[in-house]
């Protein structure tokens, strides 16, 4: 990424705790490498909408496009489905 921008923090809880950090970028440079945990791509904020994401993600997911930071706190259950959440601008 070029000029990577953070837009988030989102807080997870289920049998573990975990926080992800949300950046965005309008210009990329060089190849994605290959992960574990699923493939990975470069994708338009615009087609966000249209792509299968993960319960959580799709939750904050309007906030990329939106200016400022945002919060995240969710609850899922065993299956990472969104039990609860709160989100909020900081």
């Amino acid at each position: 990424m070029i000029n990577p921008q953070l837009k988030g923090i989102a807080y997870w809880q289920e049998k573990e705790e975990g926080i992800i950090f949300v950046y965005t970028a309008t210009q990329i440079k060089g190849s994605l490498r290959e992960s574990d945990e699923g493939t990975l791509e470069w994708i338009k904020l615009e087609e966000l909408g249209n792509i299968s994401q993960f319960a959580m993600n799709q939750k904050f997911s309007q906030y990329l496009l939106e200016e400022g930071l945002f919060e995240g706190r969710f609850s899922l259950d065993e299956n990472t489905n969104v039990k609860t959440y709160m989100i909020r601008k900081i």
